[in-house]
């Protein structure tokens, strides 16, 4: 792990608050050094990573899901 990392005080990161007045780190991932790229190549790259990111996330649940389906499932047949 970076060490540099662990001496970041998570106070001094700014907060956003969300409607509900929780309150979230502004954290950005932004496109460094991406002035050599036209506006329109950049958000194609935005895109694909959170569609990417997207289909990661979705495969996460659906892992569970199916989990939780099979897991439900089995408890009934062993009855």
């Amino acid at each position: 792990m970076n060490n540099s990392l662990e001496k970041i005080d998570p106070r001094s990161i700014p907060q956003r608050k969300l409607y509900t007045g929780a309150e979230i780190p502004a954290v950005g991932l932004g496109t460094f050094s991406s002035d050599r790229f036209t506006a329109g190549e950049i958000a194609d790259a935005v895109l694909g990573a959170a569609a990417i990111g997207l289909i990661f996330i979705l495969r996460l649940f659906e892992k569970r899901l199916s989990r939780t389906c099979y897991t439900t499932h089995s408890s009934y047949d062993t009855q």
